[in-house]
């Protein structure tokens, strides 16, 4: 045998090895990639049976709370607990969604507390306002001096 068939053999054998281990990785990352996606489906499904269930009580919904929003005059501030949008129904003369508003939830900075202003999930709040002071002549806002909220009670 020449010295060049010799080269072209080992290049081939060099070749088949690396091309080898490159299909490995390539299967390793595979049946990773599935295993990952198996696991994530079973624990969602076993969290899923897991859950207690509270005799009843009715499913619980989505509820998300807004951000802090700093009440003129005082050290406080105030976020809304609402029912998400709702988009099924078209409204294209409001140009938005409308939420409803659960409770109100108001954080004290001074003292470091916070409370509900509702005691209960089972009240829907369809109007809030703050009446107050106008502009006090030096342009600093007045504390409000009470805030109007009216409550609708929802059926269990």
């Amino acid at each position: 045998m020449n010295r060049t068939s010799r080269f072209f053999r080992q290049v081939w054998r060099v070749n088949a090895l690396l091309i080898l281990v490159a299909a490995a990785a390539a299967a390793f990352a595979v049946c990773a990639f599935v295993w990952s996606q198996l696991e994530g489906s079973l624990r969602r499904q076993s969290a899923e049976t897991v859950a207690p269930i509270i005799p009843g009580k009715p499913a619980t919904h989505e509820l998300h709370l807004g951000g802090l929003v700093a009440i003129d005059g005082t050290s406080l501030y105030r976020a809304t607990l609402s029912t998400p949008a709702d988009r099924s129904g078209s409204s294209f003369s409001s140009g938005g969604y409308s939420s409803d508003t659960r409770n109100i939830l108001v954080v004290d900075g001074a003292s470091a507390t916070s409370h509900w202003l509702l005691p209960t999930d089972k009240e829907l709040i369809v109007f809030n306002q703050d009446v107050g002071n106008p502009e006090s002549k030096e342009g600093h806002a007045q504390p409000p001096l009470a805030t109007v909220v009216l409550v609708k009670t929802l059926s269990p």
